[in-house]
């Protein structure tokens, strides 16, 4: 279908009987315009909030909005009215970038809940709730975004734009602007603008600029398109749709990590899964505060009788539990662009829950992205080595950052492993340190005393290849820190054939529980390894076959540093550097050491502005760091060329 035939197929249906559940829109952003007036000293800000809220209800259920919480951010507003007053006047700032101030007002919103002692479980508060917010607020600008609509829109309308899973500041960017275009296209149509003016009265937005209706256009369209596919639209509101829609692979993935709900989720979930306790949203009670309870008319004929505490209890448990039962579905459901996507109980792959959706749902908040640029001015190295590492990164699949001290592996690690996913998710991220004490047992499984025995207990390697097995379509890394310092036969066992790129898939039994097990593809092991170490033996040959080496450098001539080092703008430190650099050479031309022992850049990276670079800092370095390092190089030499330097590196200071 193509736009125009989109807005031909609107005009034919808008009739007074659509009018009239429709109009609840113009008359939802009438009555916020006219009761929006925070600088009102007069006026609590919390009663302002609420009369400006007064529409919205209508709104809620044209929009199927059910989760938006209007009641919560009132209810905050009276307990901390100048907290929330300051997140909105921050949500409504122009000036600031759209998606960080959407971002910052859910995440400091959710914040100040929990501060309040508000439970967040209870309080989804989705992209969709915060671009309400802004529509009402600028009807000519914005509109109400969701997920689901925008994405429908634009593949079934051949738009040039795309929406995915876990991309939402691409995602708001790209529904501005298409909803921008169809705002254009309705503006020229002559005809579908009069059939609204001619429905508008004084109690209506006069929506001069045609946001509001190409905002109901979007949603209407959507709602026929998907009609069009599923033939009853009405059931995609269902949650057993949803979760019976779940295979056996798709429920390990939602159980399998504890960081994937919030607390009180997974015991539920189990529980509805176990009982199967699937109804639909519809069917489940209402749990409303106002809702009436047949008894109390009882009550007030008998207000001596006693309450019955036990049934009171169970009541208030079953409402909790039923109010945690809505706020879980409709955050699965948010969250994954259901339920307009879910057809005859099967969820599409698009809209499965991955490791990164699953992350999203616990946190609330959305993911920074990270890109080349970001990792460059923090990471102080080459541009041609930076492609030249994840070109490696990704064709070995096992890689070892080796170095001398100071040169900021664990740093550049994880930095680099926020570029090859493009976003800081730590959920697919695990960190561990090898030391002479680390074993199999630890690492992959053993047994482990429990009670007056022992049981079975699976290591942190093999727990995080079965989470990245669950969700294949994303890239998971294990990072080690100090891998040489372990004994790697000892750890790694028969996983060093398993973690080899050709062998990547390929199933073996462990020993322990006789079970196959492999080590899936998208998993990445990254390790760091310090070259200066002279206490350790040389790393295990069986390991090194299986990993590439990648030498990362002192990074004193990179773009990165010489940046860094002009906007400290410090004599004292230019020639300190000039003097380090001047020590790597001769470190390195030092037949008793070489290259793998040069002072490393990140000694000298602490200074965030101009004033933090001071002489006193700069001596403490030196004094603490570099000249103890050469007492410890040349500890068998005589002292003369500990002598020159510290006479070298001291006299920085004196001019």
């Amino acid at each position: 279908m193509q736009l125009e035939e989109a807005l031909k197929l609107y005009r034919n249906n808008f009739t007074d009987t659509y009018w009239q559940n429709a109009k609840c829109r113009w008359e939802c952003v009438k009555h916020f315009q006219e009761h929006w007036k925070p600088e009102n000293p007069n006026l609590p800000f919390a009663d302002m909030l609420a009369a400006s809220f007064g529409q919205t209800e209508g709104l809620s259920r044209l929009i199927n909005a059910d989760s938006v919480p209007f009641s919560n951010m009132v209810n905050l507003a009276k307990s901390v009215p100048a907290e929330v007053r300051a997140l909105f006047h921050l949500l409504f700032d122009e000036r600031a970038d759209l998606w960080k101030r959407m971002r910052d007002f859910q995440t400091r919103m959710l914040s100040l809940l929990e501060a309040q002692g508000g439970d967040a479980s209870l309080f989804y508060f989705s992209e969709t709730t915060v671009s309400i917010l802004l529509w009402l607020r600028y009807p000519w600008k914005y509109h109400i975004y969701r997920f689901w609509e925008v994405k429908t829109l634009a593949e079934e309308l051949q738009l040039p734009y795309t929406f995915a899973l876990g991309s939402d500041a691409d995602n708001i960017r790209n529904a501005c602007r298409m909803y921008d275009y169809l705002r254009e296209t309705v503006c020229r149509d002559e005809a579908l603008i009069s059939q609204m003016r001619s429905r508008l009265d004084e109690t209506c937005w006069p929506d001069q600029e045609c946001g509001i209706l190409a905002s109901d256009i979007a949603a209407t369209v959507s709602g026929y398109l998907t009609i069009a596919e599923q033939n009853d639209r009405q059931n995609t509101r269902s949650t057993e749709r949803f979760f019976a829609g779940l295979s056996a692979r798709d429920w390990a993935k939602l159980l399998a990590d504890e960081r994937v709900f919030l607390p009180g989720d997974m015991e539920m979930l189990q529980k509805m899964k176990d009982q199967n306790c699937w109804r639909s949203y519809d069917e489940l009670p209402q749990t409303s505060s106002d809702r009436t309870d047949p008894t109390d008319s009882a009550k007030k004929k008998n207000p001596s009788e006693k309450r019955d505490t036990e049934n009171a209890r169970e009541k208030r448990g079953t409402e909790n539990y039923n109010k945690k039962v809505i706020s879980l579905s409709w955050r699965l459901i948010h969250k994954t662009g259901c339920p307009t996507n879910v057809t005859k109980g099967v969820l599409h792959e698009e809209c499965r829950i991955d490791g990164e959706t699953a992350w999203r749902l616990r946190n609330n908040l959305s993911l920074a992205l990270y890109t080349a640029k970001d990792f460059l001015a923090e990471v102080y190295m080459a541009r041609e080595q930076f492609a030249r590492l994840k070109n490696l990164v990704r064709k070995k699949k096992n890689v070892i950052l080796q170095g001398v001290p100071g040169v900021g592996k664990t740093f550049t690690a994880k930095r680099l492993v926020y570029s090859l996913m493009k976003s800081k998710d730590d959920s697919r991220i695990r960190f561990i340190q090898f030391h002479q004490s680390y074993s199999y047992e630890d690492f992959v499984m053993g047994y482990r005393p429990s009670g007056d025995g022992f049981r079975l207990q699976y290591g942190v390697f093999y727990r995080f290849c079965q989470k990245a097995a669950a969700c294949p379509n994303q890239d998971f890394f294990f990072i080690i820190d100090e891998i040489n310092r372990g004994n790697i036969s000892k750890i790694f066992g028969e996983l060093l054939m398993l973690i080899e790129r050709d062998y990547r898939g390929t199933e073996a039994v462990l020993a322990y529980d006789g079970k196959p097990f492999s080590v899936p593809e998208n998993l990445y092991i990254i390790g760091m390894m310090n070259t200066a170490d002279r206490s350790l033996a040389m790393i295990d040959y069986a390991l090194r076959r299986r990993f590439s080496f990648f030498e990362i450098a002192p990074g004193f001539d990179s773009d990165g540093f010489r940046n860094y080092q002009r906007r400290l703008n410090n004599p004292h430190f230019d020639a300190l550097i000039t003097e380090i650099k001047a020590l790597n050479e001769e470190i390195a031309e030092d037949l008793s050491l070489g290259r793998g022992f040069c002072i490393g850049h990140s000694y000298f990276c602490g200074c965030k502005t101009p004033a933090d670079c001071t002489d006193e800092w700069m001596k403490s370095v030196v004094e603490y760091d570099i000249l103890p390092m050469l007492g410890e190089y040349w500890i068998d030499d005589d002292r003369e060329k500990q002598n020159y330097w510290q006479r070298r590196l001291h006299d920085i200071f004196e001019k």
